[in-house]
């Protein structure tokens, strides 16, 4: 009897020393991350990619606009867009970056998009350089031709200016399609998307952005009883890497889409223009209207962007 427990005894012993054994060779085998073909690590945490991805700035412009002071304006027409300017060989960062998630945010925040971005720049996201050329380095193209036109300075002659003007810029073939992207179902401004600020102007905010490139134009027109003042920025920011060949060609997109919303307003208010002549002043006349750019550089961590400020008035 006594030999049956010493054998039971001795049996429990190896059975322990086993398990022992084969927890801590699992445990190792958890700890211990293998190399997958993807270039990924795997274990017990989160998979860590080995090759330098786009930053992720998560959070942090929703978390600078919530310290800073900004008026309240209104909601911009926000279009979302995961094919906007695909390349084969453009790499976009999407949610990882500052300009997406900026663009993300003028759909839930009632503010000035540009005014937001500039908070960005003061903050240090991006270095700012301006453009002293004093020309824009766009090439000549056809604007569709129309008659000089007098708007009442009304929320239905500003929304008829600005359906005219996204209609008539639309025209132009500039590959960007900003327009047409941003215009309504009916092809026009719809009379909830034009806002006031009582003896100021009248404005409204339209937001177009995808995984590689966001786009941010905002108008103002002023005047007494005619809109005799129009003025439009339009911030082009690029989140994404590839070909150099590529991204200067999304690039130039920025400034011909500028052109076409000069050469659009010019038209419509004088029947004239200079901007599809190519090779734009920053200052020139037209008849008795005055127009002019101002042009901004932007640099930030993995990231460009160009800012044109342009105004005409009479």
């Amino acid at each position: 009897m006594l030999k049956i427990i010493e054998r039971l005894l001795l049996g429990l012993c190896v059975l322990a020393v086993a398990v022992v054994l084969a927890s801590s060779l699992r445990s190792r085998e958890e700890a211990e991350p293998t190399e997958t073909t993807a270039g990924t690590t795997v274990g017990t945490t989160e998979p860590v990619q080995t090759t330098a991805p786009a930053t992720v700035h998560s959070g942090i412009v929703e978390q600078i606009l919530a310290a800073n002071w900004l008026d309240e304006t209104a909601l911009s027409v926000c279009v979302y867009d995961p094919e906007l300017m695909e390349r084969k060989e453009v790499r976009g960062f999407g949610k990882h970056a500052k300009g997406f998630e900026l663009a993300g945010l003028c759909d839930e925040q009632r503010m000035n998009p540009v005014a937001a971005f500039w908070l960005l720049v003061e903050e240090g996201l991006y270095e700012k350089t301006p453009d002293d050329s004093g020309v824009l380095p766009t090439p000549a193209f056809n604007a569709p031709e129309t008659e000089g036109k007098t708007y009442p300075n009304t929320a239905e002659g500003a929304r008829e200016l600005l359906t005219d003007l996204l209609q008539t810029a639309g025209a132009v073939s500039d590959g960007l399609d900003l327009e047409k992207r941003v215009l309504g179902s009916d092809g026009k401004v719809n009379p909830d998307q034009i806002f006031e600020v009582p003896g100021e102007c009248r404005y409204a905010y339209f937001v177009c952005y995808g995984d590689r490139t966001a786009y941010f134009l905002c108008c103002y027109l002023r005047g007494g009883e005619q809109i005799t003042d129009a003025e439009f920025q339009l911030l082009s920011l690029r989140y994404a890497d590839g070909s150099g060949e590529e991204l200067e060609e999304i690039d130039a997109h920025a400034d011909r889409q500028a052109a076409a919303l000069m050469a659009a307003l010019e038209r419509l208010m004088t029947g004239s223009s200079r901007a599809d002549q190519g090779h734009v002043p920053f200052n020139y006349t037209l008849g008795d209207h005055t127009a002019h750019l101002e042009r901004f550089a932007f640099a930030g961590e993995g990231e460009t962007g160009i800012l044109a400020n342009y105004r005409i008035k009479k």
